[in-house]
């Protein structure tokens, strides 16, 4: 090769289109490494023009490795999720959002997370859970603590909703508890649709609806959550179907 050219090494990316492939039109390619997101624009492959944006090294200090990555639609931000809690990054100012409160932050055990427009939805196990030493000792397996867990052990997880911006419990849009105790595969959401994989097979649905929509009768449904609000605007988690194959 012509002395130039040089060859540069990337270890251990993972790219988020891996899990999303709805999202494969975005503007570039994300791909996670040990301690940094690498963005390659789609229109500069030939160029090999690459974004590197650091984690913020406090997040990697308490919680690294990142395991678990994913775009939003607009490909404007970012979540990753390392053993507890997530951060989320604006990748049009390239700065970093990360929760508040540590002890709040400590509560989520991040197995799977998506988009709903600027909203970060997390699967975690429910925070309860989360105290118990058997909980503490699957940290140490986390690249497949959800599936090495005992069977006669009933897994419990609860659906979280914040701003990308705005990481507390203070401004948590909603929050659901799942009834089954299968491990969570993936999540997914589709416009208002949020769907859930299982282990099992079973695939849950659900719509994700704006509170002031809600008809008296849809409000005395026990599967419909009231929840909180984010600027100015509420949402509810509702059940819509479930699918086992």
């Amino acid at each position: 090769y012509p002395q130039k050219q040089k060859l540069k090494e990337y270890k251990f990316l993972k790219s988020t289109l891996r899990f999303f492939p709805s999202l494969n039109n975005l503007p570039y390619v994300p791909l996670i490494g040990a301690d940094r997101v690498n963005l390659l624009k789609k229109a500069d492959c030939l160029k090999n023009r690459w974004i590197e944006l650091q984690f913020p090294q406090s997040y990697l200090d308490d919680f690294a490795p990142v395991r678990i990555q994913g775009a939003s639609p607009s490909g404007n931000h970012l979540a990753v999720a390392g053993k507890r809690g997530f951060i989320t990054c604006d990748l049009v100012s390239c700065n970093w959002n990360t929760f508040s409160d540590p002890s709040f932050e400590m509560s989520i055990f991040c197995v799977a997370l998506c988009w709903f427009n600027n909203h970060v939805v997390c699967a975690s196990f429910d925070a309860d859970q989360i105290k118990d030493n058997h909980w503490i000792a699957l940290e140490r397996q986390q690249h497949q603590f959800h599936t090495r867990a005992s069977t006669s052990t009933a897994l419990k997880y609860e659906i979280l909703c914040f701003p990308f911006d705005q990481l507390s419990e203070k401004h948590l849009i909603f929050k659901y508890k799942l009834k089954s105790t299968s491990p969570i595969c993936s999540i997914d959401c589709s416009s208002d649709i949020l769907n859930v994989c299982f282990a099992d097979g079973t695939i849950e649905l659900f719509s994700i609806i704006s509170s002031t929509s809600l008809s008296p009768a849809r409000t005395s449904n026990s599967s419909l959550v009231s929840l909180g609000e984010s600027k100015a605007r509420s949402y509810s988690l509702c059940s819509l179907s479930q699918f086992s194959s």
